[in-house]
């Protein structure tokens, strides 16, 4: 993924996640510390990836493991499959799934990506 299609995800997740975001400062913005950065600004090629992956379901449980597998491995997942930031239900991918997949996915289908590239 190249830069500007990776900044088209960044926008729209800052734009419809973000807000809903408890770690949101009043006026906008995020409060997390600069050493503890959202994972959403992180790893966010590998969640747009491990999303675009899953093949069209309804069943939640593909994009969890899709996620487990292909991002969570590569960000505070220890090789035991435990995350303490999911288990402090402090990891904003977790917490927001499905408002990001939803938006990863609608930005996908704007602009012909992942199952709706033309092939």
């Amino acid at each position: 993924m190249n830069t500007a299609e990776l900044d088209l995800y960044r926008r729209a997740v800052r734009e419809h996640v973000c807000r809903l975001c408890l770690d949101r400062r009043p006026g906008g913005g995020c409060s997390r510390p600069e050493s503890d950065v959202c994972p959403l600004e992180t790893h966010l090629e590998p969640i747009v990836e491990s999303i675009l992956s899953v093949r069209e379901t309804d069943d939640i449980d593909a994009y969890v493991q899709a996620l487990r597998t292909q991002n969570c491995t590569q960000c505070r997942q220890d090789e035991d499959g435990n995350c303490e930031m999911r288990d402090l239900v402090a990891c904003s991918v977790d917490s927001y799934l499905l408002c990001v997949i939803e938006v990863v996915e609608d930005v996908a289908r704007q602009h012909g990506h992942g199952r709706w590239a033309a092939n």
